[in-house]
């Protein structure tokens, strides 16, 4: 059985490095998606990014233009690093719970240096509710 726990730890490792490396590469690439408009029987492309409430679209040209390309490539490519970055991260998820970690987050955020972040806010604890409360509201037990 340990042989197991073993592999399932050096897959957890494994799948941390690469989900840093994600990071990494997501911050190289623009953080805009890039969205096709048909005006006049024409496409052209939008940068869309959102700011608090507000959605802003830029020009970026036509999409016969060779930098345009470029442009779709990299979005296209920021997309499946993200979508691959989610995917690691269940998977570290599911091998946390599966070696018996209370929280499979723990060992990212110490990996990263914010462990002790993270624990201050894990360790707060919540109020318990008071049922009385509940119960007077509608006259429960209450003779």
């Amino acid at each position: 059985m340990s042989l197991a726990f073993g592999i399932l730890e050096e897959e957890k490792m494994r799948l941390e490095k690469l989900v840093a490396e994600y990071d990494k590469a997501l911050k190289t690439l623009p953080q805009e998606s890039v969205h096709k408009k048909k005006i006049n029987g024409e496409l052209y492309l939008y940068s869309v990014k959102r700011k608090r409430d507000k959605v802003i679209s830029r020009y970026i040209g036509k999409c016969s233009n060779e930098d345009v390309q470029k442009i779709m490539e990299q979005d296209k490519l920021r997309r499946e690093y993200k979508q691959r970055k989610k995917e690691a991260s269940m998977s570290i998820k599911e091998i946390g719970r599966l070696l018996g970690d209370r929280s499979a987050k723990t060992s990212i955020y110490a990996s990263q240096g914010n462990s002790s972040n993270f624990e201050k806010k894990r360790g707060k604890k919540r109020k318990r509710r008071s049922y009385c409360s509940w119960f007077r509201t509608f006259n429960i037990g209450t003779a």
